[in-house]
């Protein structure tokens, strides 16, 4: 039996786009699409920095959140004080109410189920608040509830191995039988790879120099290129 694993922030929705909106309503036509990519990694730069403290308790989550909003945009020629970063957090996590899943995931997802193919969904992230997206997105339509690895639920957070292990443990396979999609390096591809899986990475920044060595990781940089491993993987002639 092959399983298919799902990341979910930026993965089965893009997440600069409530991203963006937020930062819009604060400085209309400041940032031309290439500024705002850039200026939405250096956003998720600061957040994957300190996600273990907020992990662990020793970093208050709305401490973390106002830090990397007012770091990301201080690193522009903009300056903005802890206030006005909580104004601008607040924006961007109630545009986070509006996200939509991407197309292609949908169809693959559909596909996926139709042809009974197990799929998971594998997250970091505070428990309530990557529950909220999972309401949001409608994932219940393709992921039963009991294989949704949310890490403060399980008490390991990527790329610790230990969760994929449980993952493996939960469906009864191991390594070789299961398939990340994700988008993160540090997370997703180094992870996967330590954990001996297989891993379909959206390089979606174009951070393929980056220097990993694995017959297991593959660099995609749009959806459809993800979808077309999925079938070879699964050896679905699509």
């Amino acid at each position: 039996m092959k399983v298919i694993v799902f990341d979910m922030d930026d993965t089965l929705y893009d997440q600069i786009e409530p991203f963006r909106l937020a930062v819009e309503v604060f400085f209309p036509q400041r940032f031309n699409d290439d500024e705002m990519r850039q200026l939405y990694q250096r956003f998720r730069f600061h957040s994957d920095a300190l996600f273990s403290q907020t992990e662990d308790g020793t970093l208050a989550l709305e401490t973390m959140r106002v830090y990397r909003m007012r770091e990301a945009i201080n690193e522009t020629e903009l300056l903005i004080s802890d206030a006005e970063a909580h104004e601008l957090q607040v924006a961007y996590a109630q545009n986070q109410g509006k996200i939509q899943m991407v197309p292609e995931m949908v169809r693959l997802l559909d596909q996926l189920v139709q042809q009974k193919v197990p799929v998971a969904l594998l997250t970091n992230g505070p428990e309530n608040h990557q529950l909220k997206k999972v309401t949001q997105l409608g994932l219940n339509r393709w992921f039963p509830q009991e294989y949704w690895f949310i890490s403060e639920a399980i008490g390991c957070a990527k790329p610790d191995v230990s969760a994929f292990r449980l993952v493996e443990t939960a469906f009864q396979v191991t390594a070789d039988d299961c398939l990340y999609i994700g988008d993160s390096y540090e997370n997703d591809v180094v992870g996967c790879k330590n954990a001996g899986w297989r891993v379909v990475w959206l390089d979606k920044y174009q951070h393929s120099s980056l220097n990993y060595k694995s017959d297991y990781v593959i660099s995609v940089e749009n959806y459809q290129e993800a979808v077309r491993e999925v079938h070879k993987f699964l050896n679905i002639d699509k």
